[in-house]
């Protein structure tokens, strides 16, 4: 975020603050080149991910899975989610749920800096210009996306001590 929508920093969940470039090269075993992968993925795949390639064993229960799937083309199954928290001094805890090509995100601060619950389709709204939070033929996707935001866990404030 260097001035898109009025906002600096990554302390927001439009995609010029959240999206982050990942590539991977593997010449022995990816022998396509340029092919690019839309599903959902998050940083905390990266370790996972790692630890597959160099047949590593991972414990059970990390928040990250192998892209090694992906890499391989297969994508049946692949849950297509990533889920975000930010604790932030101006707008207080706040989680984000991307799905497929729908972002939802809310922040719980209260006050004049609490920002309102917002929706995108980035399919259709890449820019995320139009908030759908409001859009009755989204009704449906937003209480899933919200339903599954009320399961995960408060986010966390960071300690400063």
């Amino acid at each position: 975020m260097l001035g898109q929508k009025g906002l600096w920093e990554k302390q927001s969940y439009f995609d010029a603050s959240v999206r982050v470039p990942f590539l991977i090269s593997w010449p022995h075993r990816m022998t396509q080149s340029g092919r690019t992968i839309h599903q959902n993925v998050s940083l905390v795949d990266l370790f996972p991910t790692l630890c597959d390639i160099a047949n590593v064993p991972v414990s059970v229960g990390l928040d990250g899975r192998s892209l090694v799937p992906l890499l391989d083309g297969r994508t049946k199954g692949w849950p297509d989610e990533v889920y975000s928290e930010l604790w932030g001094a101006e707008n207080g805890p706040s989680v984000m749920i991307k799905q497929g090509s729908l972002k939802y995100f809310r922040f719980d601060g209260k006050g004049r800096d609490a920002w309102p619950d917002q929706l995108f389709d980035l399919a259709k709204d890449p820019n995320e210009t139009h908030n759908l939070i409001d859009e009755p033929e989204y009704a449906d996707a937003l209480a899933r996306l919200r339903a599954k935001v009320t399961t995960l866990p408060a986010p966390r404030k960071k300690h400063h001590g």
